[in-house]
């Protein structure tokens, strides 16, 4: 039997490690096979796209950005708003405490910290690339 790709792979060249891998993947994979053999066809789609050059790059990443946004309904985060949204049509919330103006407070911290944060991750890509 020959060698796969998988038998080749650098596992000590990853984002992540293996501990991390089970901390992310076991609660949601325990219990669903099916799942977890969607999950594994989806990354080895991802990986094909980014080996086969920069157009499969391209793909891979805006399928990996389509897929943070359709998690975002199973996240606490969005769980949250929703019930924060209810209190609004409740009536229930004092201005300072309705969605718009908590949300825009937060986007505004945060996108002055994106800037900080990029240059932090272009620093480490541009370390790691130099290793």
């Amino acid at each position: 039997m020959g060698e796969s790709h998988f038998d080749q792979y650098d596992s000590e060249n990853t984002l992540v490690d293996e501990e991390t891998w089970n901390i992310i993947l076991g609660p949601a994979l325990r219990n669903e096979p099916g799942v977890g053999e969607t999950i594994g066809r989806l990354l080895f789609y991802l990986k094909e796209a980014i080996e086969s050059g920069p157009e499969g790059a391209a793909r891979a990443v805006n399928t990996l950005m389509q897929g943070i946004d359709r998690v975002y309904p199973y996240t606490t985060a969005f769980a949250l708003s929703n019930k924060l949204w209810i209190l609004s049509l409740e009536g229930d919330l004092v201005p300072m405490d309705e969605p718009e103006p908590i949300v825009e407070a937060a986007l505004e911290r945060g996108w002055k910290n994106t800037v900080k944060g990029r240059k932090r991750r272009a620093a480490r890509q541009c370390k790691r690339a130099k290793q």
